[in-house]
Order: C-alpha cells, then sequence, then structure tokens
C-alpha cells in the first residue's frame, strides 16, 4: 500500500484544502463497552461504539511558497470554526497517509511550539500536536 509523508486537511466546503507535514503521529482506537456486575456475580458487558482517534505532531511553516501545503493561520483557521450547521462547519476531511479519507472534529486544544525565537516568515517553523477524533466512517482512497 502506497503511504505518503503528509496528510490532507480541508474544511467542509472544501475553500481551505492543504497538505500538512507529519513528523510523528498515534491513532489509538477506544472501546466504549459497559461494564457491570449482575446480582448473581457474573460480567455483563454491552458493547458500545469503537472511537478512532489521529494524534499528529504537525511541522508547519508561517509561510510558504508552495500553496499545497497549510501554514500556521490556515490550521488556526481549521480549528476555529466553531458553527457546527455553519458554512462551513465544524466537520473536517481528512485524508490520512494511506490516501484513506475520514470524516473528523478536533478533539483537543492547539497550541503550536515555535522552533525558534524568530516568529515569521520562511524561516519559521512550528510543532503542534493535533487531535482528530473521526464522527463518520472512512471511505474511498486517494492522493
Amino acid at each position: 500500500m502506497a503511504t505518503y509523508p503528509y496528510i490532507i486537511l480541508a474544511d467542509s466546503e472544501a475553500g481551505i484544502v492543504k497538505r500538512w507535514r507529519v513528523i510523528k503521529m498515534n491513532t489509538p482506537r477506544t472501546r466504549t463497552d459497559s461494564m457491570k456486575i449482575t446480582a448473581g456475580g457474573q460480567v455483563d458487558i454491552a458493547s458500545g461504539v469503537i472511537l478512532r482517534y489521529f494524534m499528529y505532531t504537525l511541522k508547519i511553516p508561517a509561510s510558504t511558497a508552495d500553496s499545497n501545503y497549510g501554514i500556521l493561520s490556515d490550521l488556526e483557521y481549521l480549528f476555529d470554526l466553531t458553527n457546527p450547521n455553519g458554512t462551513p462547519s465544524t466537520l473536517l476531511t481528512l485524508v490520512d497517509h494511506y490516501g484513506v479519507t475520514h470524516y473528523v472534529k478536533f478533539k483537543a486544544d492547539v497550541a503550536p511550539e515555535p522552533l525558534t525565537t524568530q516568529l515569521e516568515g520562511v524561516n519559521a517553523w512550528h510543532y503542534v500536536q493535533v487531535n482528530l477524533i473521526r464522527v463518520q466512517g472512512a471511505t474511498g482512497s486517494g492522493s
């Protein structure tokens, strides 16, 4: 299976569709089963849904000449989408490193970590931890 050295994040209207350089990733799955002990001492487990998270550390420039790649202000725009019924909504499209499409939302805070004291321009880079949760199933593959 082919892999890509980036992920793609897009808003729900495809107004922003950008590639992001990934330097670290983790994609845990969490079960939401509930467990009870019955009066007879037996274990009763009710199966729940499986939550899928996408946890990336991105290396993001403050600016770039390559418009295919996102910059810090693009990520802030996507994070700042707060109206689930708005246009665009809080639902994002993620194309993972395998080219598989997922529909996700931000799960946690975003705190850019500058790599140098230079905060603007082509030499300014940030590491940003991005935590996303899948809210709809995966579909197809792409590039």
